[in-house]
């Protein structure tokens, strides 16, 4: 929501615009998505566990390595809300593979992320975003419950934690990927960003 609400009444209507949308919308679904399973996980004083030097640095991994997977589906999402305006959908999934890269090269590498693990999570977010264009359009929850498995093995692992719960995080997922695809839609003029995305290819 933090892109919305500092671009009230601004339209996504070209790349860059696009890949800020994007960027900060991963960002903070991200940090939503780990802090909101872990607190739910918390058998006691979540925040004096979250205040926890110790405990702070294991978050802070967690969201840096949720990053490329909320940008992933994010990607998924927009791309499926595109295709039905594409005159050539090859050309604007290229464009949109550009974009994607641009929103996660604008988004310095997390200190608690090494670069390393932050190079091998661009190489697979390449591999998830040209998987997931190769096949028809997914629903949002479809597109959710692809990821969830990936986001559970992420998430801190404490014994002041109880057990995952996969359901809760599954639709946390839905619901958070739903809502930012109908921001997206809101703020979109779809046909300016389809001839961008294609000019991009």
């Amino acid at each position: 929501m933090a892109w919305v609400e500092a671009n009230r009444g601004a339209a996504i209507d070209d790349r860059a615009t696009l890949a800020a949308f994007m960027d900060e919308e991963a960002t903070a679904f991200a940090h939503t998505l780990v802090d909101g399973d872990t607190r739910a996980r918390v058998r006691h004083d979540p925040d004096e566990l979250f205040a926890q030097p110790a405990f702070a640095a294991m978050l802070a991994t967690a969201r840096g390595e949720a990053y490329p997977i909320a940008l992933s589906m994010i990607a998924e999402a927009i791309e499926g809300a595109l295709a039905p305006h594409a005159e050539d959908r090859a050309a604007q999934q290229r464009g949109l593979m550009w974009v994607v890269f641009k929103a996660f090269d604008r988004r310095p590498r997390p200190d608690a992320v090494g670069a390393p693990a932050w190079d091998a999570a661009r190489s697979k977010l390449l591999r998830w975003i040209g998987a997931g264009m190769l096949r028809l359009p997914k629903t949002t929850e479809a597109i959710a419950d692809s990821f969830a498995g990936s986001l559970v093995a992420l998430m801190p692992v404490h014994d002041r934690l109880g057990r995952d719960d996969y359901a809760r995080l599954r639709g946390a997922l839905h619901a958070g990927l739903a809502a930012i695809a109908e921001r997206f839609l809101m703020s979109a003029n779809v046909q300016s960003l389809s001839r961008a995305l294609v000019a991009a290819s």
